[in-house]
């Protein structure tokens, strides 16, 4: 072998050896992204399931900054906007993580629930149809439940059912299929099928605060039990959740129809300072009522005076007008 000959045999063994060893190091360090990604996204998993939206919101931009090709990072960061109301930058990531992993049912899911927030139905139907698509889907009773509702939003009521009972079919233990059925059922004044329903919600979710206000709900439209029966389903709503905002407001109306007038305005209390935010004409009109029954008149004339100005084109909002001139019961 000559000089040269040696010469280039060592060059390519001194660049084979290089690039091994630089593969190799970038091999690791994405190794290591990796690793520090699951890590991330694990936390961030954690945080979101203990209503700590911020943290979540933080481990999960980590987990998408160190490994930008993780779609279950994606879909979670999907899921946080969409918790903050932010659909623009949810959507952003479901599709993100749609376009990483084709068949990820679960974001096409979750897409669908951003268009069927916002309405855009026959888009929604289209995601949920193609998250069912997937036939190793191990949760297909969100997807069946969601096109439920999309159908319903429609008017669809027979396709809407037939969607619910599939939910139930694939899960005959998921509480919230037969919570879906219960109101449905129970706005189209099918009393029977919507106790049935909701009987079977509170059954297999005895820990839900919902499932006993659907049963008072259900019992109190149609005359099905005992005003004291009624309360005792709304107050063991309220035993799992002190304010669980729909109990608490109906308490305070049959209170008031009870001629309980301190006790409902203790109960109304309570829910204007857990539920303001969520509170509509009604609740106003019922407190200021309330309250001007028991002579507090300038109270009563601060709910009604928020009732008429908030719903002034409303029978409940012109009612409250004319109340605010009259004098205490």
């Amino acid at each position: 072998m000559t000089m040269n000959e040696t010469k280039n045999m060592f060059f390519i063994f001194a660049m084979i050896l290089l690039f091994s060893t630089t593969f190799s190091s970038c091999t690791e360090d994405k190794a290591k992204a990796i690793n520090a990604s699951r890590i991330s996204y694990d936390l961030g998993v954690n945080y979101f399931s203990s209503n700590k939206t911020r943290q979540a919101l933080e481990n999960f931009l980590k987990a998408v900054n160190e490994n930008p090709d993780f779609p279950e990072a994606h879909n979670a960061l999907g899921l946080v906007y969409f918790d903050m109301k932010d659909f623009s930058k949810s959507e952003e990531h479901f599709k993100k993580a749609i376009e990483l992993k084709p068949n990820y049912s679960e974001a096409y899911n979750n897409l669908g629930r951003i268009y069927l927030e916002n309405n855009k139905l026959d888009l929604a139907i289209e995601m949920f149809k193609k998250a069912l698509s997937n036939m190793v889907y191990r949760t297909p009773q969100y997807a069946y439940a969601n096109l439920g509702w999309a159908y319903y939003k429609k008017g669809l009521v027979k396709e809407a059912m037939e969607q619910f009972n599939s939910a139930v079919a694939s899960d005959p233990k998921w509480c919230l299929g037969y919570r879906s059925i219960g109101i449905v059922k129970l706005e189209q004044k099918e009393a029977l099928e919507a106790f049935m329903a909701f009987d079977k919600f509170r059954d297999y979710c005895p820990s839900e605060p919902e499932a006993h206000f659907r049963m008072a709900e259900v019992k109190s439209t149609f005359g099905l039990a005992p005003r004291e029966e009624i309360i005792s389903d709304l107050e063991k709503a309220l035993d799992l959740d002190h304010s669980f905002c729909p109990a608490r407001l109906m308490l305070a109306k049959l209170q008031d129809e009870d001629e309980n007038f301190s006790e409902a305005a203790g109960t109304i209390d309570i829910y204007f300072n857990n539920c303001h935010e969520k509170a509509g004409v009604d609740a106003y009109k019922l407190a200021g009522n309330l309250y001007q029954r028991l002579g507090l008149v300038s109270k009563a004339a601060a709910y009604f005076s928020v009732c008429a100005s908030k719903w002034p084109g409303s029978p409940e909002g012109r009612a409250c007008k004319d109340l605010l001139s009259k004098k205490p019961r």
